[in-house]
């Protein structure tokens, strides 16, 4: 009776690790004990205004899904963690897997954090240190409107960029009252520099 029990235990559990929500969805799994606040699927091949990056659904713990079908090719897993900091997972999305599975980006071998970094929206307020806020939120205005918040250190700030596209950007430093920098217009396709701001009351 107990090799009974314990085979149909082993029977679910792999039916469970099988089973694909809906029959179409697209998981991917990162094992990792961080919290993570946000997740997106990048096309970095096919970025562009008419391809933003897709949205992916809560399923379960450090998993997302997403039930749009996905064209074979590069992808990249963009995760932002709590106190600001990103990653970015590059991987190939083949024709017949619909799970996959991911280490822990912020461990073992070169950081991926240091490559999402380095790809990133930065900047540097000119603000006296009694100034100086604990975060700024970034707006970049285009064809959509994409919001981003970044802590500072030593009042630098990086921010994951937004899909391809033409943007005016604006610094917003919170307080009372807050204070604001506008750019340009600006063709952000990756990283971009800012400079040195010096926001404005």
């Amino acid at each position: 009776m107990r090799q009974i029990t314990a085979a149909l235990a082993a029977l679910l559990a792999l039916a469970a690790c099988e089973y694909r929500p809906g029959g179409t969805a697209y998981i991917f799994k990162v094992d990792s004990k961080e919290e993570y606040t946000t997740w997106r699927l990048e096309r970095p091949a096919l970025a562009g205004p008419e391809r933003p990056s897709i949205r992916l659904k809560w399923y379960d713990e450090n998993t997302y899904l997403t039930y749009e079908k996905l064209e074979p090719g590069p992808y990249a897993l963009s995760l932002r963690r709590k106190g600001g900091r990103f990653y970015r997972i590059d991987f190939e999305v083949k024709p017949d897997q619909w799970l996959y599975k991911f280490p822990d980006p912020s461990v073992g071998g070169p950081d991926p954090g240091l490559a999402a970094d380095a790809a990133a929206v930065r900047g540097k307020l000119d603000l006296p240190a009694a100034d100086m806020p604990p975060l700024v939120v970034l707006v970049f205005s285009g064809k959509d409107v994409v919001l981003r918040r970044a802590g500072l250190k030593d009042g630098e700030f990086r921010v994951e960029p937004p899909p391809a596209g033409r943007y005016i950007v604006e610094v917003i430093v919170p307080g009372d009252p807050p204070r604001s920098w506008r750019s340009e217009i600006m063709d952000i396709r990756g990283p971009a520099d800012l400079g040195t701001i010096r926001p404005g009351r």
